[in-house]
C-alpha cells in the first residue's frame, strides 16, 4: 500500500559503502504514527506472529539479509541492544528478509553467537513489501501502540549511549549549559 512510502530514497547500500551516520541523523519521523501492519511474519520456531504480539513494548525492528555486509557489521552492536534492554518495555526485532527462513537465520545468528537477537524471519518480504522498504538495513520504532514512529535508513551504532537513549527512552531535552 502506497500509505507507507517515505520519501527522499537514499541511495542503496552498495557492499563499498558502509559507514555508520551520526547519532540518529538518518531517522525519518513518521507523522502522525502509522499502526503497523497485521501481515505476518515468522517467530523463531517459523510460526507466524505479527506486530498485535509486542503493543505494550517499544520495539526496534531491524530489517536485514544474511547478503548485507553493512547489515552484519552492525549486528553485534544489536546483540549488546538486546542484551541490555532484554528485562525491560523495550525488545529488539530483526527481521531477516531472505529465503533461509526462521531456521536458516538461527543457525547464522547461533553460529556467529549474536545469542540475544532472536531468529525472526519475513521469507517472502511480504511485510517488508508492504511497508515499502527497498534497502537493507531499514529499522523502524515502533511504540507501545503497535504504533511506527520512525524509520531509520542504513546501518545505526547501535551501542553508542546517544543512539541507546534516542531509541529506548525517546528523544530528549536538550540542556543549554548556563554561561
Amino acid at each position: 500500500s502506497g500509505a507507507w512510502a517515505y520519501t527522499p530514497q537514499p541511495p542503496a547500500f552498495g557492499p563499498n559503502t558502509y559507514t555508520i551516520p551520526a547519532a540518529l541523523e538518518s531517522l525519518l519521523p513518521v507523522n502522525p504514527p502509522k499502526p503497523m501492519p497485521k501481515t505476518t511474519f515468522q517467530d523463531p520456531s517459523g510460526a507466524p506472529i505479527s506486530f498485535s504480539q509486542f503493543k505494550g513494548r517499544k520495539v526496534l525492528v531491524f530489517f536485514w539479509s544474511q547478503a548485507c555486509v553493512p547489515c552484519l557489521k552492525t549486528m553485534p552492536a544489536l546483540n549488546i541492544m538486546a542484551e541490555r534492554y532484554a528485562k525491560g518495555n523495550f525488545e529488539v526485532v530483526p527481521i531477516a528478509v531472505d529465503s533461509h527462513g526462521a531456521a536458516g537465520t538461527k543457525a547464522l545468528l547461533t553460529r556467529q553467537k549474536w545469542l540475544h537477537l532472536k531468529p525472526y524471519a519475513d521469507p517472502n518480504r511480504t511485510l517488508a513489501n508492504e511497508l515499502g522498504i527497498t534497502m537493507l538495513p531499514t529499522s523502524l520504532l515502533v511504540d507501545q501502540l503497535g504504533r511506527a514512529t520512525a524509520v531509520i535508513l542504513g546501518p545505526q551504532n547501535w551501542d553508542s549511549p546517544e543512539t541507546l537513549s534516542g531509541i529506548v527512552n525517546g528523544p530528549t531535552p536538550t540542556i543549554t549549559p548556563k554561561q
